[in-house]
């Protein structure tokens, strides 16, 4: 009788189009395997498409072309100004969102050991019905209510089963990963918490916490600007020329809980850091992301920030060997050039 096939223990049985996660004992590190993101569209693979609107499935008129909408921002004469849509290509197999006041199921704040699917949510932020390919061109209604969007979803999210965590984060330009070039971001939520958040969690009360971070940041003139509650700065150590964080001024872990004059901030010093990077690294692509502490966690003193990377400099083999960065280009000096000084 014929044996049956060995799978390597690093992977779980199951499809093989189905993302599952593996774990590096020694670090802890997660990798997401997921198959089909080698299927997505490489649109800014050539440059030339990236400003070809024709059949791009985010703009207006062509939402037939994505899976149906989960949120959506109307516009007053008709239309939208941001959706979110599932992710064709997701890195987790689906769950589905429960009422709010459920509990988390069986998420939790450190995944389990050993290969195992990969759980969660994982969606598109539409930020404009129209093709711009930089941030710096969206109309400024659209892309402040593509921050409304965002901070509507994350707020589901901390309200479904089986959620730990989750972030919104964006890839502009193909140095940085985009594989489109119409404006989006993406949602994701998992169920368990990355080694980086559960760090900044037992970090928190040490150096004054995150308010002692902006206090610092004053002080060494690596603010480069304020509005709304919020502080745009450089981060002592930036891993990158002009890197920046945006920071709530005041203690409030997530994004769904800023009023409408922080999300209003949020969205204008975001296209103003756009702008900026335009002028001081032109044709600089970027990243960023939204941290925020584990959903079920005791976060007194976390204040959300969004951290940006531009993508200037090519990562090699001692960063990725060591963890440690290397830039070109002092803070307080990024942080003068951000500001116009």
């Amino acid at each position: 009788m014929p044996q049956s096939p060995v799978r390597p223990a690093s992977e779980p049985p199951g499809s093989r189009a189905e993302p599952w996660l593996a774990f590096d004992p020694l670090t802890e590190r997660a990798v997401f395997v997921a198959p089909l993101r080698a299927e997505r569209p490489l649109q800014l693979a050539d440059p030339s498409l990236a400003t070809e609107s024709e059949g791009c499935p985010l703009c207006g008129g062509n939402e037939s072309l994505t899976p149906p909408e989960v949120l959506r921002v109307p516009a007053a004469g008709g239309g939208w100004r941001a959706r979110i849509v599932p992710n064709r290509y997701p890195i987790v197999q689906p769950i589905r969102p429960a009422a709010a006041g459920g509990d988390r199921g069986d998420a939790g704040i450190a995944p389990a050991a050993g290969p195992r699917p990969a759980r969660g949510l994982h969606e598109v932020l539409i930020e404009s019905p129209v093709h711009e390919t930089r941030v710096e061109r969206v109309p400024a209604g659209d892309w402040q209510a593509a921050w409304q969007a965002a901070a509507c979803r994350l707020g589901q999210y901390a309200r479904s089963d089986g959620v730990a965590w989750g972030m919104l984060f964006k890839n502009s330009g193909a140095a940085a990963g985009a594989s489109l070039g119409h404006v989006h971001s993406q949602l994701v939520a998992i169920d368990f918490v990355p080694p980086v958040i559960r760090h900044k969690l037992e970090r928190l009360g040490c150096d004054g916490g995150h308010a002692g971070l902006l206090d610092e940041a004053r002080r060494d003139k690596r603010v480069w600007a304020e509005a709304g509650g919020l502080v745009a700065f450089v981060p002592p150590a930036p891993r990158q020329p002009f890197e920046s964080w945006i920071m709530c001024g005041h203690p409030l872990p997530r994004l769904d809980a800023a009023g409408d004059d922080e999300l209003a901030a949020l969205a204008m010093l975001t296209r103003r850091y756009c702008q900026r990077l335009a002028v001081v690294a032109p044709g600089g692509d970027f990243n960023w992301w939204l941290h925020q502490p584990p959903l079920d966690a005791v976060s007194g003193g976390w204040h959300w920030h969004l951290e940006i990377m531009p993508r200037l400099t090519e990562l090699a083999g001692f960063e990725l060997g060591s963890g440690c960065h290397i830039t070109t280009l002092p803070a307080r000096e990024a942080a003068a050039m951000l500001a116009g000084a």
